[in-house]
């Protein structure tokens, strides 16, 4: 999911810089909006199970994502496309999706080590304690 949030972000920067039409350009931005919203939903449900201390932090990071999204759609709506507009879509959308996908991906796999571990640890305890 994450690869193709990243695609239709850079097909969306590409059309405003390339000044698409209208509709075309709005569209993209619903399209963006609908798989940011979808990938951060299982993202969040992924480390509720985990139950990842950092979930807050990660929902707050997420609705400003969006915010800044629509604050993008909407200054398209009122200025038109620009190389301006692209730019910032660009430093506030894509890198910092891919940013936040890294430390995601490493806080993540420190849970879920962190999880395995206690898991084994407590299996281990039942063996011994059981004998």
């Amino acid at each position: 999911m994450f690869p193709k949030l990243v695609g239709r972000l850079e097909a969306l920067q590409q059309a405003v810089l390339n000044h698409e039409e209208g509709p075309v350009v709005d569209q993209s931005f619903e399209l963006v909006g609908q798989l940011a919203a979808q990938t951060f939903r299982r993202e969040e449900e992924a480390m509720e199970l985990c139950r990842d201390r950092a979930l807050a932090l990660h929902k707050a990071a997420h609705r400003k994502f969006l915010e800044n999204l629509e604050n993008a759609r909407t200054r398209f709506r009122a200025e038109g496309p620009s190389v301006a507009l692209a730019h910032d879509l660009r430093r506030d959308a894509l890198e910092w999706l891919v940013d936040h996908h890294r430390v995601m991906n490493s806080g993540m796999g420190r849970v879920v080590r962190e999880m395995v571990e206690r898991s084994i640890r407590h299996n281990q305890a039942m063996e011994t304690g059981g004998q």
